[in-house]
Formats: C-alpha cells, structure tokens, sequence
C-alpha cells in the first residue's frame, strides 16, 4: 500500500531549493511541481520473504511450480543467475511501452524510475535500481534461494489478484 506522509512548500527542508534526503525507509519524494514535492511512503511487506520486512512468516507453500524454478535457477552458475536478474534500462522503458497504455501512467512510472535511478533509494527492496538504471534484485535476495522462489512464483497470484480485484 502507498500512502502519502508529508507536502513539502518551497522554502521547506525538501522543497526544490533545499533538496530532502529521506531517511525513513521506503519513503520516497516526489516533485510535483519546482515549488511542491509529495513523500510518498511504501509499506514495510516484502515481496520476495513474504514477511514484514523480511521476517521468516508467511512464505508461499511450494508446489509444482516453485519446485521447477528452483531446480532451474540451480542449474545456473552464481554469475549466470545474478546477470539473469538485471533489468536494462532500454527493457524496462519497452516493457514499460508495452504494459501501460496511458501515456500519462506511463510518464508518472518513467518520472519515478529516472528518480530512483538518481537518488539510488532503495525504496522498491527487495528491487533496486543502480545509477546505470539497470535494475536487480538485491544481493540479499539472490542468495536466499527461498526468497527468489517466493517473488517470482508465490507474488504472482497475490498481485494478480489484488490488481484485478482492485486491492
């Protein structure tokens, strides 16, 4: 859930004359206008550990298809399976192209990339995005292969579901 936590003016500590770091985690700002930035704050879920944030709770149940992944993600050397986790910016802008039709909606997600690329904030944990704007999975992450299983296998449906049921 994403919810908004403070409006910075201009002469504020944030504002664009006084630029804000924001030191609460997954918090991020947002530049309205020159003069008004929105902190928008992400909750603490984690997607790949299932849990609040990260704790070893909630995890998927494997079946069939967790089983598979992972017998396919060990078949891949350490180096193989770190480069196959790491998004290019140009892939992201096409899939970006791809899967949000409104022109609108798609400016506000590229504007939020180019400034999570900037800021290098790691808001979107267990995602995180370089100063190249390649995006990854974090070391963390990539280790536990448990993690990986339940971001790409377990998340699907939960996000599915809450997208087509409108939360």
């Amino acid at each position: 859930m994403v919810k908004l936590v403070g409006v910075l003016g201009g002469g504020e500590e944030g504002g664009a004359t006084s630029p804000r770091v924001c030191l609460a985690r997954r918090q991020l700002p947002l530049t309205i206008e020159q003069d008004l930035t929105m902190i928008m704050a992400l909750d603490d879920y984690c997607m790949a550990c299932g849990g609040d944030p990260c704790s070893q709770g909630g995890r998927h149940v494997p079946d069939q298809e967790w089983s598979n992944f992972l017998r396919n993600y060990r078949s891949l050397g350490k180096d193989e399976a770190t480069a196959s986790l790491m998004v290019t910016p140009s892939e992201v802008v096409a899939t970006l192209a791809q899967l949000v039709t409104c022109v609108g909606c798609r400016r506000s997600v590229e504007t939020l990339y180019q400034a999570l690329t900037v800021s290098g904030d790691s808001a979107l944990e267990p995602l995180v995005i370089a100063s190249d704007g390649v995006v990854s999975v974090n070391r963390e992450h990539i280790e536990v292969e448990d993690s990986l299983a339940n971001l790409f296998c377990g998340q699907l449906g939960r996000l599915s579901r809450e997208l087509l049921d409108g939360g």
